[in-house]
């Protein structure tokens, strides 16, 4: 998904504690060294929410509100 993200111009933070092959421009890779998936979660989540909570302030948005979506199926 972090690629089709890239490929039509979204930028990306991807967050893992696997081995990844993914290389684009707009895909920053954050590596956790955490095999425990409970404790990865905690070491990804955290930092993010701080980030974004003061990242929407700065930018005049409100975290959590989606300003641009589409539906991905189609009626039949």
């Amino acid at each position: 998904m972090a690629e089709d993200i890239a490929r039509f111009g979204g930028k990306v933070v991807l967050i893992t504690n696997v081995e990844t092959k993914i290389a684009h421009h707009n895909i920053l890779t954050v590596s956790i060294e955490e095999e425990d998936e409970f404790l990865f979660s905690i070491q990804s989540i955290i930092p993010i929410q701080l980030f974004i909570g003061t990242y929407t302030k700065q930018k005049g948005y409100e975290a959590g509100s989606f300003a641009h979506g589409a539906k991905v199926t189609e009626v039949e």
